[in-house]
């Protein structure tokens, strides 16, 4: 006897919401304005479940997907640990996970802007946003290493601007004029 599911297999929420019940293969469009929260249904009810989002909002922003109502926690590539209960789907990224019966598991990811591991790059790397800004601080003991095997540039970039710290060169050259007080040592002027 044939099977039919008579369930729609695309859904749109557009709004802050809770997924009562996965459906096995189920697509989600998140669309309206964000930012809001979709409330996962309980992993434990729905083991082997998986379900695929897409966030098309608009403007673009953050939807948040939970599990603080149902319980379990929402594990894997880009999550920071094992006990995190939600997941910020930025805009335009689609996420696939389903449930291992206790929490759920991320499985795919595309468009997502977090690495909790190295991220490591074979070819050029270009951080070129319009009208944004790149941030890139370490938090506790971690530091910036830039070395490359040859000599580049750096423009329109103040160094020292809010905490300044020594500079060791081999040759500085002042094209306009050299501010402030201080001692300059270890050369002859």
């Amino acid at each position: 006897m044939a099977r039919y599911n008579t369930v729609s297999s695309t859904s749109t929420i557009g709004s802050a919401s809770t997924i009562n019940t996965p459906n096995a293969g189920l697509y989600t469009q998140f669309t309206g304005s964000a930012p809001y929260t979709a409330q996962l249904p309980s992993p434990v009810l729905f083991a082997g479940s998986q379900m695929a989002f897409y966030n098309n909002t608009s403007p673009a922003g953050i939807v948040t997907l939970s599990t603080v109502t149902n319980g379990g926690y929402i594990q894997g590539p880009g999550q920071p640990n094992a006990t995190t209960s939600t997941y910020s789907l930025v805009a335009c990224a689609t996420l696939i996970i389903f449930s291992d019966g206790t929490n759920f598991q991320l499985i795919s990811l595309n468009g997502a802007n977090t690495f909790v591991n190295n991220l490591t790059a074979a070819g050029t790397v270009s951080l070129t946003p319009a009208n944004t800004s790149v941030t890139i601080s370490p938090t506790g003991t971690g530091t910036v290493t830039i070395a490359p095997a040859t000599a580049g540039t750096i423009n329109n970039v103040t160094i020292g601007g809010t905490t300044a710290a020594d500079i060791t060169a081999n040759t500085i050259t002042v094209n306009t004029s050299l501010a402030g007080s201080g001692t300059i040592s270890g050369g002859t002027f």
